[in-house]
């Protein structure tokens, strides 16, 4: 009887420790969430490497208040395949001179998020 007691005491505590011990461990780990802004992000790329050459005589235009609309029109990205897209196709090729990596990830990341206008 006694053995029987004592097993019974040994379950349950191992059953607690177990759930309790892996309640504790448990944990959610933040993920880093990106975001690229139009205006914040894409605009000054535009503004200080493309307008010169894109300032409203050549398409697309790139000025600040023109680029969206002209690239929208101009089927210029693809959220499909953004790699793929008239303006990385370029950017990565005939333009490679006028933006860094980090200028052409931004535009990517931009076009793969949906090119939104935010």
């Amino acid at each position: 009887m006694k053995w029987k007691k004592n097993k019974y005491l040994c379950l349950t505590l191992v059953f607690a420790f177990g759930f309790f011990y892996s309640c504790e461990k448990e944990t959610i780990k933040p993920i880093k969430v990106v975001t690229v802004s139009f205006k914040s992000d894409i605009i000054p790329i535009f503004s200080g490497k493309c307008v010169t050459c894109h300032g409203g005589s050549r398409n697309p235009d790139l000025r600040s208040d023109k680029a969206y609309i002209s690239l929208t029109k101009g089927a210029y990205y693809d959220t499909i395949v953004p790699a793929n897209s008239k303006i990385m196709t370029k950017l990565t090729t005939t333009h490679i001179d006028r933006a860094n990596d980090v200028d052409r990830q931004k535009i990517l990341l931009w076009i793969t998020l949906g090119a939104k206008n935010n």
